[in-house]
C-alpha cells in the first residue's frame, strides 16, 4: 500500500491511484475517543472509505441486509 512515493491504492479496474495527503483523526465512538489515519484521495467517487483496520479496531458489525454498521 505504501510506496516510496507514498501511499496508493488500486481501483476496482487495477488501476492505481495515489494519495493525495493524510492525517490522524481523533474518532469518538460512545465516549470512547482513538485515533485514526484516513488517506485523501482526488476525485475518489465516496466521501469516505472505511477499511478493515477500521471495522476490527471498532469491532463493528456489518449487516448487509439490514444496510447497517454497527460500531462497539
Amino acid at each position: 500500500m505504501f510506496t516510496e512515493t507514498g501511499p496508493t491504492l488500486k481501483t476496482a479496474c487495477a488501476k492505481p491511484v495515489a494519495a493525495s495527503g493524510r492525517c490522524v483523526l481523533k474518532v469518538n465512538l460512545n465516549g470512547t475517543v482513538k485515533p485514526f489515519e484516513f488517506l485523501a484521495f482526488p476525485q475518489c467517487s465516496h466521501q469516505m472509505i472505511l477499511a478493515w483496520d477500521f471495522f476490527r479496531a471498532t469491532d463493528a458489525v456489518i449487516d448487509c441486509g439490514k444496510e447497517e454498521l454497527q460500531l462497539a
